[in-house]
């Protein structure tokens, strides 16, 4: 077959020999985004590959993977009967009638991945489906082997390691290297890594002996062939590596421009031929790109990494395709509903900040994602670009993306959609792989970006949900919040930006619910599994400083488990695998990572939560939550609806009547980012539990059943050594810590008002707050609101100079009040389960019946409260004996109405 051959051809030869290149535009990757790449191959051990012998006839099994895949295992070793009978049945189901929601299936060494949508198609259709095809009579075998030569220039500048080789194992030079290795005969297992990158079975000793490279090469040139850890491969597209390099083929393996992009496919058997001929080294001239036929920016400051992307690519794994597709689909899903695009129409994907374009044209385009304080110059004027929201901008603006404050990853969408060429089905960039996009590359300086023809808005729109500045970090999902204006004014950026990006600007903790994962693939069907997963979540974990688009790598605190790690035989995985590596630090697949892995899995984060990890940024904290799958597909399903969630925007407020008297009107209300915002929505069905700790009472026995705790800081009661264990408790049982300042008085407990002026009342809140800050660092948390103490409470409900005191240490310890909702000052509403009321006023407690005794009362009124837009969270009091069986029996009744879940 010469260099004309498409590779979809069927070949009835019994021999085939490919030895053409076809042409292609040159492949680069940017080595910047594969830095995390030697962290995800497989870093230490051997695959026993090419093993010989019949396997077992065992019944193909399944597994769930997340709530989006199956994964069909036939057997436990890496088997050549296995694999054919594993290419068998992949045949059987490419040939049968497809089922709707199915996605693609990858074959690995023992076992195949089967995507599907889950709210197209259940698991238990799909289970059905799979071992329906696969156990029938139907005697369909798969595509005859290809026996296809490689040819390989061996030694010299091509092959940099052979004469290491020759040393290592003991073979007498160079020229016995190439032969020992050209002598072998190979087969394709599957394709992975990288694009049509083949898993190659085969090798013999003493080559199998040879290790990796002690120090792994930041660039191996496309077709560079090389061997390690009893496996040989070539490298299709450059990439950094770790292999011994014997030579380099001038064959073209991979071709992006071609469907199906890979030469290669599994079952394929391999014979490397040496050859004189040495290949021409790899251009790296950038072929000049067209015109847009409707241009849209000009990019005059690129940012750390800006690319185009979609939801990706998917059809092409079994190539060794990454689906890559932007790294927070919700942030996408978002930005093209407010300029009325399809959901998979391309954007602009900004790591970091640092993205400044010039507008060609006049258009409506929409900003989600991180809070970067983004602006539009004008004219030589400078206005906010609010995010979640439709804003038009004209020909000559600058738009211009600054250094997010919260969050890693912000998305700009323009009508109609950005506008570059398909490849393989797709406009996403495939960083790593140097495919689709802008010429497979972030953007740079001087690029001009097009735009798609797109649909005239009837009227600008606003999100119903605003994920990044939710009031919560915690995976419930976002809370809704209302966007209205006065004014004309818009709410967001123009008018809190410092204050809402202060108030997340430090490190933030996220909790992923994750499903379990796939057992080991080395162990029998029905095999008792290390329960990896529960202890997963037990304790939390930092984001390092190694992470991109391809994974997040996390690391152990002190109260991080230790769980072991280790390699397996590789298979296929989906974005939100966590892996095991040896090291035992968990590593999160993200929208770039391989199609295969080889480490342990004990966890997939649920789809909907996919989102956060992209938006994770080092020093960030994570938590695992374990779910079902029931769980993980409703959690999906109320993702998509919230990011198509839009309403038009509501006008300008009309201007006032012309006055009838010589007073000027009061200037329009300014928007206050902390004035208490009701839940609306989902969010209705979300409540906190909180209760006083830190005195003297039985935090332990509360901290079972709330999920906040709000902490003496000392003025009232407490010493540094009593805060510390309430802090270490909190931690523990893994509940939101607030701070509960009072006026300094130890001898009266804080229940009396005191004659201190506002300034030093200022002071000695932000002292009480900072102190149980520092005590919260110390054990991996952090304060994340303030309720005041006994008088001080009562004396913020009734305003004045001492209220507004501590209005303003909250302020400036950018921290939000937890208040009755009555109050001016509140952040959030707090409603008492165990308190009479009287109006929307607490009964005096020397009054009869002021204080609720019975849990099972204490519980009816919590659940009425809860059902009040204006209230987050319901307090118990701690203090008094029967604290916890109140604190037990509301908790049991919120359960059965609410999510109970901490509110900031």
């Amino acid at each position: 077959v010469n260099a004309t051959l498409k590779p979809s051809l069927e070949v009835s030869r019994p021999r085939v020999s490919v030895s053409g290149v076809r042409s292609a535009a040159p492949l680069r990757c940017s080595e910047r985004s594969l830095r995390s790449k030697r962290l995800l191959i497989n870093a230490a051990g051997r695959q026993q590959v090419g093993a010989t012998g019949a396997a077992d006839a065992v019944k193909p099994w399944t597994l769930k993977v997340g709530e989006s895949a199956l994964l069909v295992r036939f057997g436990t070793k890496i088997d050549l009967a296995v694999s054919e009978r594993l290419l068998s049945c992949l045949t059987q189901l490419e040939q049968a009638e497809w089922l709707e929601g199915v996605g693609e299936v990858l074959p690995a060494y023992a076992s195949l991945l089967v995507n599907f949508d889950p709210l197209v198609v259940s698991s238990g259709e799909v289970e059905k489906w799979i071992l329906g095809s696969v156990n029938s009579t139907s005697t369909t075998q798969a595509p005859p082997s290809r026996e296809i030569e490689i040819p390989v220039n061996y030694g010299g500048d091509n092959g940099v390691d052979i004469d290491d080789v020759a040393e290592l194992t003991g073979l007498p030079d160079a020229d016995a290297v190439a032969k020992a290795h050209a002598d072998g005969d190979y087969r394709v297992y599957f394709l992975g890594f990288l694009g049509g990158f083949p898993y190659l079975g085969g090798l013999q000793e003493p080559l199998a002996s040879v290790p990796r490279l002690s120090t792994p090469r930041p660039r191996l040139a496309k077709g560079t062939v090389g061997i390690a850890q009893g496996q040989t491969g070539v490298y299709t597209v450059s990439s950094p590596g770790g292999w011994h390099c014997l030579g380099k083929t001038a064959m073209n393996l991979f071709d992006p421009s071609q469907d199906p992009p890979a030469i290669l496919r599994a079952g394929d058997k391999i014979k490397f031929v040496p050859t004189e001929e040495a290949p021409k080294e790899e251009s790296t001239r950038e072929v000049p790109y067209p015109e847009p036929s409707t241009p849209w920016v000009q990019v005059l400051e690129p940012g750390m990494q800006t690319s185009v992307q979609d939801l990706g690519r998917y059809g092409y794994a079994k190539h060794g395709v990454t689906h890559s597709g932007a790294a927070d689909e919700l942030a996408v899903r978002m930005a093209n509903a407010l300029v009325g695009n399809d959901a998979n129409a391309a954007v602009l994907e900004v790591m970091m900040g640092g993205l400044r374009v010039k507008v060609s044209g006049d258009a409506a385009v929409a900003l989600t994602g991180a809070s970067c304080a983004a602006n539009i110059r004008r004219n030589g004027k400078t206005m906010a670009l609010p995010p979640n929201e439709t804003v038009y901008v004209k020909a000559g603006d600058q738009v211009v993306l600054n250094r997010p404050t919260d969050g890693m990853r912000s998305y700009l969408a323009v009508q109609g959609g950005v506008d570059v060429p398909e490849v393989l089905g797709s406009r996403s960039t495939d960083v790593r792989g140097g495919l689709g996009g802008y010429q497979g590359r972030p953007l740079r300086k001087g690029d001009v970006i097009g735009r798609l023809p797109g649909t005239e808005l009837e009227e600008p729109l606003v999100c119903q949900q605003d994920p990044m500045r939710s009031s919560s970090d915690k995976a419930a999902g976002p809370s809704k919040k209302s966007r209205e204006r006065t004014g004309g004014e818009a709410r967001g950026l123009e008018a809190g930006l410092n204050a809402l990006g202060a108030r997340t600007a430090e490190p933030r903790e996220w909790v992923l619910r994750v499903v379990k994962g796939p057992a080991d693939p080395s162990s029998e069907a029905g095999a008792e599994q290390p329960n990896d997963v529960f202890a997963l979540t037990q304790g939390p974990y930092n984001v390092s400083p190694r992470l991109d688009r391809m994974a997040v790598v996390l690391g152990r605190t002190a109260r991080s488990p230790v769980i072991e790690g280790g390699q397996i035989m590789s298979e296929a995985c989906v974005s939100g695998t966590v892996q095991l590596p040896p090291d035992g630090n968990p590593v999160i697949l993200l929208a770039e990572h391989q199609t295969t892995g080889g480490y342990k899995t004990p966890a997939v984060v649920i789809e909907a939560d996919l989102w956060r990890v992209g938006q994770m940024r080092p020093r960030d904290t994570v938590r695992f939550k374990q779910v079902n799958e029931t769980v993980a597909v409703e959690a999906l399903k109320e993702m998509r609806a919230q990011a198509v969630d839009v309403v038009p925007i509501p006008p300008p407020a009309p201007p006032p009547a012309a006055p009838v008297s010589v007073t000027e009107a009061p200037p329009p209300k300014k928007f206050d980012p902390w004035a208490l915002i009701p839940r609306s929505g989902s969010s209705l069905k979300r409540i906190d539990l909180n209760a006083d700790a830190g005195e003297g009472f039985d935090d332990a026995g509360l901290m079972q059943y709330v999920t906040s705790v709000n902490v003496s800081c000392g003025g009232h009661v407490g010493t540094p050594e009593a805060i510390a264990k309430t802090v270490e408790l909190a931690a523990k049982a893994d509940v939101a810590i607030g701070a509960h300042p009072s006026y300094m008085d130890q001898e009266g407990w804080g229940r009396v008002k005191l004659d201190v002026s506002a300034a030093e009342l200022r002071d000695q809140i932000i002292y009480q707050v900072s102190a149980l800050q520092g005590l919260c660092q110390a054990y991996g948390t952090r304060v994340r609101y303030i309720k005041p103490h006994g008088a001080l409470y009562h004396t913020v409900l009734e305003g004045g100079e001492q209220g507004e005191a501590v209005k303003e240490a909250a302020r400036m310890l950018q921290l939000p009040l937890l208040l009755m909702p009555k109050s001016s000052m509140a952040s959030f509403g707090e409603g008492f389960s165990e308190r009479a009321y009287d109006g929307d006023s607490l009964r005096p407690r020397d009054q009869e019946g002021a204080v609720i005794h019975e849990p099972e009362e204490a519980a009816v009124q919590a659940v009425k409260l809860a059902g009040s837009p204006n209230i987050h969270s319901i307090c118990v009091h701690g203090d008094s004996p029967n604290a916890v069986n109140v604190a037990k029996a509301v908790r049991a009744a919120l359960d059965e109405g609410f999510d109970v879940s901490s509110f900031v």
